[in-house]
């Protein structure tokens, strides 16, 4: 696209360029968090010469080092050209003869949008699992509150899954043994009753003691307990706390189990 003549549409046309270079290094920063997670995501885009053929092909994440690092970068159309990093990796191919790569930038967003909806709530269960394998006492600081945030964001997520059918698994793993007690005293006459439990957002973090290998998940619940003639038995005016232990793996495949190949994208936390 040629450079308009006028200076009205000169201003709007280099501060869309601006804002488009803008939004393509934030994309690649944020991409790069997200693959540097999840390597498994990681995947090619083909490369051009000037004269638009195919030279070769490169990983996106070389590509999100060269935008997060990049000291120049030219758009040309739909195709990014000439881009490298300020301090190019060792025996990065840039030379008098080779100044950056070019490759097309709608391919390079597609590409990235791909990968990202292939992210599964399985890759975070299998983040969880390897950084609890080797929490220690002597693990270093930054590595925990990695942990503890990812953890965090694991609660959040599984509280979107409360609503859905799915939960039950889960749902029972916490509040079946204190819906067994309520449900010991029967009524005098062998009627069935009935449970009702009102309950929030679980919430998951490390046990204190990290030789216990477990979770412990607080989640304030209110039940009532109705016999068959529909009048209460118990009814919870207040929330109460309920405090349970569980062991990583039991929850982790529990939750693996029902919502593992449910998709990240699009999942709010």
């Amino acid at each position: 696209m040629p450079v308009p003549e006028s200076l009205p549409e000169r201003r709007r046309y280099f501060e869309f360029r601006r804002e488009l270079a803008g939004a393509l290094i934030l994309l690649s920063t944020l991409a790069r968090n997200l693959f540097d997670l999840f390597p498994r995501l990681d995947r090619r885009i083909p490369l051009y010469d000037s004269g638009e053929n195919r030279t070769g092909d490169i990983e996106l994440s070389n590509l999100f080092v060269h935008f997060v690092h990049n000291q120049y970068l030219y758009l040309d159309g739909q195709h990014v050209s000439d881009l490298f990093p300020a301090n190019p990796r060792p025996r990065a191919p840039i030379s008098r003869t080779f100044m950056g790569y070019r490759f097309n930038r709608v391919e390079y967003v597609e590409a990235i949008n791909s990968a990202a909806q292939g992210a599964r709530l399985n890759d975070v269960i299998g983040l969880l699992r390897r950084q609890l394998k080797n929490l220690s006492l002597q693990s270093p600081y930054s590595d925990i509150v990695f942990l503890i945030q990812n953890l965090e964001s694991f609660s959040m997520l599984l509280g979107k899954k409360v609503t859905d059918q799915r939960y039950q698994p889960v749902l029972s793993l916490l509040l079946e043994d204190e819906a067994r007690a309520l449900l010991k005293p029967k009524p005098k006459d062998g009627d069935a009753v009935r449970l009702t439990i009102v309950f929030d957002t679980p919430h998951v973090k490390i046990h204190d003691r990290l030789s216990e290998k477990k979770f412990t998940i607080h989640v304030r619940c209110r039940w009532t307990v109705h016999g068959s003639n529909g009048q209460p038995l118990r009814d919870d005016q207040d929330f109460q706390l309920l405090t349970r232990e569980v062991g990583y793996d039991q929850l982790l495949d529990h939750v693996a189990s029902a919502f593992g190949d449910d998709p990240l994208l699009g999942v709010r936390a």
